[in-house]
């Protein structure tokens, strides 16, 4: 099982939480709180480029939504060059 070690914003203990067990994450400006599957919830000191740091390590990656226009825009570019070498111009693209 995978782990990320944080520690609490009020009292900063350490605490180890699985990461299949997070189910919410959200970043404050002071602190980031993070949702389990239980329904405990833990403030922490870590901010979004530790901890997005600590999942990336054990290959979670956190995308937004302008990262995920980003990847869409690089799939058409893709598709469009693709298309351009695998059809001539008289070809219909169906």
């Amino acid at each position: 099982m995978k782990y990320i070690e944080v520690n609490g914003w009020g009292n900063q203990k350490k605490h180890l939480v699985p990461i299949k067990a997070i189910v919410d994450i959200a970043f404050e400006d002071k602190y980031t709180t993070i949702k389990l599957s239980n329904g405990n919830t833990i403030n922490i000191i870590e901010d979004e480029t530790i901890i997005k740091g600590m999942l990336e390590y054990h290959g979670i990656d956190l995308i937004d939504e302008g990262q995920l226009d980003l990847i869409a825009a690089q799939q058409q570019v893709a598709y469009e060059n693709m298309s351009k070498l695998y059809m001539d111009d008289d070809e219909l693209p169906f």
